[in-house]
C-alpha cells in the first residue's frame, strides 16, 4: 500500500472499521489524549460521482472504539505526515477531492495485494479478521460494541468462527501432548501405534476433560 494509505490496513485488521468509515475520518476523530477513535461517518460516492460524508450505516456503527498502545505511535505518525492541521482535515484523501473515496481505496488494495502474491483477497476481509480475533479475547456485547453490529446473528458468526479455530488449535495440541507418549490403558499402547479409531476416542476424551477446564 502507498504510505499515506498504509493506515487503513491498521484500522480495518486491527480496530475492524468498515472501507467507508474508514474513508471518512477526520482528525478530530481521533481523540489521542484519550487514546480514542470515533466513528461518526461513513464517504459515499454521490449521484454524479462526487464523494461526500454521510450518516453511518446504522445507528450502533457510532461508537468509541479505544486504540491500543501500539498502534498510537503509528496513528500519530500518520496525522503529522499526511493530514492537515485543521480538525475537519481528512485522514485520507483522493488526488483531486478531499474526501477519498471507497473505490479508490479499494483499487489501491487490489494493486497491494497482487504485489504481495495474495490476488484473492480482499479489504474487507481485515474487518472480518478483527472482528474474529476481538471475539476471541472478549463477549459478544463488546464484540458488537466495537464492531458497530446492531445484530447479535452477525456477532455470532464470529464466536462460530472462533469456536472452530478453538477446536482446531485443541486438536493440534493433543496430537502434539500424546503423540508418542504411552497411554494409560490395559495394553499401555502408544498413541502412535493405535489405530485412527482409538486414536479418535482419546482425543475426544481429552478435548472433552479440557474443555471443562475452559
Amino acid at each position: 500500500m502507498p504510505k499515506k494509505l498504509q493506515l487503513s490496513i491498521y484500522l480495518a485488521g486491527i480496530l475492524g472499521l468498515r472501507v467507508g468509515e474508514i474513508v471518512g475520518l477526520a482528525r478530530k476523530n481521533f481523540l489521542l489524549s484519550q487514546k480514542k477513535l470515533c466513528v461518526r461517518h461513513q464517504a459515499l460516492k454521490e449521484v454524479g460521482g462526487k464523494t461526500a460524508l454521510a450518516p453511518l450505516k446504522t445507528e450502533n456503527s457510532r461508537r468509541d472504539i479505544p486504540i491500543p498502545d501500539s498502534l498510537m505511535p503509528i496513528i500519530e505518525q500518520h496525522l503529522d505526515i499526511w493530514v492537515e492541521p485543521e480538525d475537519d482535515a481528512m485522514v485520507f484523501t483522493g488526488k483531486l477531492d478531499r474526501i477519498m473515496n471507497a473505490e479508490s481505496l479499494n483499487f489501491q488494495f487490489r494493486k497491494a495485494r497482487e504485489k504481495a502474491g495474495l490476488p484473492n483477497a480482499r479489504f474487507h476481509q481485515l474487518r472480518h479478521t478483527a472482528a474474529i480475533n476481538i471475539t476471541a479475547v472478549s463477549d459478544i456485547i463488546t464484540t458488537m460494541s466495537i464492531l458497530g453490529h446492531s445484530s447479535m446473528q452477525v456477532a455470532m458468526v464470529y464466536q462460530h468462527a472462533v469456536d472452530s479455530r478453538r477446536v482446531d488449535a485443541i486438536n493440534k495440541a493433543v496430537d502434539e501432548i500424546v503423540k508418542d507418549k504411552p497411554i494409560d490403558n490395559k495394553n499401555t499402547t502408544n498413541f502412535g501405534d493405535m489405530d485412527e479409531k482409538e486414536k479418535e476416542k482419546v482425543k475426544q476424551y481429552l478435548l472433552g476433560q479440557l474443555m471443562k477446564l475452559g
